[in-house]
């Protein structure tokens, strides 16, 4: 996209060229060539000079070139615009159209007329409205909440056949029901012979907005009986009503309809459904529905956190346990912690989720410590804890502290280990190199071992480059999950390490032979309080795109 200043450099020229040319195609050559660029302005003194061009060269005159200047995104100025309106001398459709749009406010323009006189003045030279000019006309009026002149706008629509439109409709069900009219609106709905989306829509949001949720939602199950498919807008305005009825059956019905629906979280559904929670007294369950922490939807679990502040919704410090795991698990650990230090200390789980959110983020040190004032203070932990302690052992490499609290489980906490705990030891030994001694500690083990045990081998396998006991945990792997790449991949790797190209090409092989791909990467980020999902190379995402 070009600026603005090599836009105006080449409208110079033109107009050089122009004025000392007797060439009637110029002018034409000024539509294509440079009136795309208004577009790109935002600026209104180059609008101004851009207007000076086109009085000096006469193109102003022409509708279309006309229609392209005032509908610039720079002309804010309504007195401005009004002003080049009046010059033009057979305004089209168009032209009337943006103007009734940029006139909603008169107030401070005495000299501007209203949308409405605008509009009877482009009936009085003979031309004819359309969809769009009703829907400016009716959202200024909205605005000012002017009954008598909507209702005067409603004869026109029926007049010119814009009654069956879906869109004017709508328009005309919210202008009555912010006029409090709520009634009129609901006719309008009725005279409709089919019922689109978004006049259905309309029509609830406009119970909603008159406090009738009970029939914003009944109106919303007439609507699925007619085989319609609420989208987002929709279910977001059903939501809200839910939250105002206030009963918590029906939210959680509604919650599990949407899941159901296919219909896309965006920002309004996500943030209607906390509302909706809180407002039933069941902000645990908006934190449970939006399992945040496992998302990393990090602005999602602040506002939910500021919500229950702001409405007194955790003075008895209820939530502080999820929001500790929240905080946590996105990597805030300083506001982890924050939140952790006026929690009770006889709660184990927020204990655990401080434990284990610091270890999971690399800081084994704080982890261990927040465990040892957990046992000062008398808490017993859990499994659950332990696993935290022997990861935070395993990030940091910390071999004789991990094996300590290892065989400390059972004797002084009387936690039998299970298969995550030897699996930390595992990880925590194969990332120091001691592959032998973590694989012996694998033939120990008291329970089958599964893949994701032999798989943690494999990976330290392929970092300290050692074939013997990579193609072991390949093996046992293998048996396990006969299907997976990964496996194939890694020992691939580990051989090509040890220079064993005859290996690494006959592992190729069986790969083509049974069609086997490897899989894109994966990784999510968060916009606008939306977890999205990319691929290494997607193209296909709504939101792709090229820089």
């Amino acid at each position: 996209m070009l600026s603005a200043k090599p836009c105006l450099h080449r409208l110079h020229l033109f107009l050089v060229r122009d004025l000392h040319s007797s060439s009637l195609h110029s002018p034409w050559l000024f539509i294509v060539d440079i009136l795309p660029f208004l577009e790109t302005i935002s600026q209104i003194r180059k609008l101004r000079e851009i207007h000076a061009c086109m009085i000096v060269s006469g193109l102003v005159n022409d509708p279309f070139a006309a229609s392209q200047l005032i509908s610039s995104p720079a002309l804010s100025d309504i007195s401005y615009a009004f002003s080049m309106f009046r010059r033009i001398p057979e305004p089209n459709l168009f032209i009337w159209n943006t103007m009734i749009r940029k006139c909603h406010d008169p107030d401070d323009h005495f000299a501007i007329p209203s949308p409405l006189l605008l509009y009877k003045e482009m009936l009085q030279v003979g031309t004819r409205p359309n969809d769009h000019t009703f829907v400016y006309l009716l959202k200024s009026l909205t605005t000012q909440q002017q009954i008598r002149e909507g209702e005067e706008v409603h004869t026109f629509v029926v007049k010119f056949g814009s009654a069956g439109s879906q869109f004017v409709s709508s328009v005309l069900v919210g202008f009555y029901v912010a006029c409090g009219f709520l009634e009129s609106g609901h006719r309008v709905f009725d005279e409709m012979l089919h019922h689109g989306l978004v006049l259905w829509t309309a029509i609830i949001r406009g119970y909603l907005c008159a406090n009738r949720p009970k029939d914003a939602v009944r109106l919303f199950l007439d609507m699925q009986k007619e085989g319609l498919v609420p989208d987002a807008v929709a279910l977001a305005v059903v939501i809200s009503a839910c939250g105002q009825m206030g009963v918590l059956d029906t939210a959680k019905g509604l919650h599990g309809f949407v899941i159901k629906s296919g219909v896309k979280f965006d920002p309004y559904i996500n943030s209607g459904l906390l509302c909706m929670y809180g407002d039933c007294g069941h902000l645990d369950l908006a934190l449970a529905a939006f399992s945040c922490a496992k998302v990393g939807a990090l602005d999602m679990g602040i506002w939910v956190h500021a919500y229950a502040e702001k409405n007194f919704m955790n003075t008895d410090g209820s939530l502080d346990p999820a929001l500790i795991d929240l905080y946590a698990k996105c990597g805030r650990v300083e506001r982890a912690i924050q939140v952790f230090e006026r929690v009770p200390r006889e709660d184990l789980f927020s204990w655990t989720s401080i434990i284990c959110g610091l270890a999971m983020h690399g800081h084994a040190k704080d982890a261990l410590d927040f465990f040892s004032r957990m046992m000062e203070e008398g808490i017993q932990p859990d499994d659950v804890t332990l696993v935290g302690v022997l990861t935070a052992c395993s990030h940091s490499g910390l071999r004789e502290h991990g094996y300590q609290y290892f065989h400390s489980m059972e004797k002084v906490y009387n936690i039998i280990p299970k298969i995550e705990h030897y699996g930390c030891m595992v990880d925590l030994l194969g990332r120091l190199g001691h592959l032998r001694e973590a694989y012996d500690l694998i033939m120990r083990m008291p329970m089958k071992p599964n893949s994701v045990i032999w798989g943690s081998l494999l990976s330290s396998c392929k970092v300290h480059k050692n074939v013997k006991f990579g193609e072991v945990a390949a093996e046992r792997m293998l048996e396990l999950e006969p299907d997976d790449l990964w496996v194939r991949i890694m020992l691939s790797n580990i051989y090509a390490e040890a220079c064993l190209w005859d290996q690494v090409m006959k592992l190729r092989k069986e790969m083509k032979e049974k069609g086997m791909t490897k899989m894109p990467g994966c990784s999510t980020i968060e916009v606008d309080v939306v977890v999205h999902e990319f691929l290494v190379g997607d193209g296909v995402h709504d939101k792709n795109c090229c820089m």
